[in-house]
């Protein structure tokens, strides 16, 4: 499914097949000291008007016991930051989801860009500006992921300043390797297990889950930490009306709270990771319920 072949992306400058892909860590792409300046931007887009609805969950072999943790975040890419950019679907589905499934397909090691897949070329499909400053739905980007696929870092590269440059044809037939086969919506399922079981179900299953949620400003200082240094967002205030999109990569009932990764950088929470406590994911009539949770949704690779 992947090609490793070095497409053009820049406006005016053609991209030579002999050069090479840059390593992560020498790509400011993904240079943690530059990431402390940028603001936490977020970038969901809450909305019924989509181009396509995701489809019912599939029906999932619910455990009877579950492992009291389970972490996917030792397969996933290298935390970064969106940096000023409202593109945090782009990154929770594409950099972060579509990476892990071709590491997972081909086992990658993200050793360059040619192993990352490119936030930009779902982002700057679905805004009608260069301001970067509009944020997407979950779905739709799902939807250029399975119509469209994507390209690598090195294919189609992240341009903080800016967002207007589409993919060319070239660019369109190889981001066609790249596709998932099918997105779903958790919260639409025929399951009789809470949503907590679901979402573990499906990360034993190794799926993780594009979580949207509305945050505070607790939760963009990352405040505060439990005993331990760990960041638990266990209550939005009321006034905090921030949609963002992350991904679901593990969870700890030592903690009673579900992993994330952001795209914030590595300065944010634990390196980049957090926690959402299950209260957020319990029945509205529960008494321990917490407001916030907007959207839950998984996609599927092609095989």
């Amino acid at each position: 499914m992947k090609n490793l072949f070095i497409l053009s992306f820049a406006v005016v400058v053609l991209l030579s097949c002999n050069k090479e892909a840059p390593l992560v860590d020498s790509n400011p792409f993904y240079n943690p000291q530059q990431e402390v300046s940028y603001p936490y931007l977020s970038g969901l887009l809450e909305t019924t008007f989509v181009i396509e609805q995701a489809a019912v969950l599939p029906d999932l072999d619910i455990p009877s016991v579950f492992p009291v943790s389970y972490d996917l975040s030792p397969l996933m890419p290298p935390v970064t930051s969106q940096k000023k950019q409202k593109s945090a679907v782009a990154f929770a589905t594409t950099y972060y989801l579509k990476s892990f499934q071709e590491k997972v397909q081909h086992n990658y090691e993200y050793l360059s860009d040619n192993e990352l897949m490119s936030p930009s070329f779902v982002y700057n499909q679905l805004i009608s500006d260069n301001s970067c400053n509009q944020p997407i739905a979950v779905e739709d980007a799902l939807y250029i992921l399975k119509s469209e696929g994507t390209n690598t870092l090195v294919d189609f590269p992240y341009l903080e300043a800016t967002c207007n440059t589409q993919p060319t044809e070239e660019q369109l037939e190889f981001s066609s390797l790249n596709k998932i086969a099918s997105y779903h919506n958790v919260l639409n399922n025929n399951e009789t297990a809470s949503i907590i079981a679901i979402l573990k179900t499906l990360l034993l299953e190794n799926t993780p889950i594009i979580l949207g949620i509305k945050v505070d400003a607790k939760f963009k200082s990352a405040t505060p930490k439990n005993n331990n240094g760990i960041f638990i967002f266990n209550h939005k205030e009321s006034l905090g009306n921030i949609k963002h999109c992350m991904l679901i990569v593990g969870y700890d009932d030592a903690l009673n709270a579900f992993k994330v990764v952001n795209s914030w950088g590595t300065e944010w929470g634990n390196e980049g990771y957090a926690y959402v406590h299950y209260n957020f994911f319990l029945n509205e009539d529960d008494t321990n319920y917490e407001d916030g949770l907007i959207s839950l949704n998984v996609a599927y690779d092609v095989p």
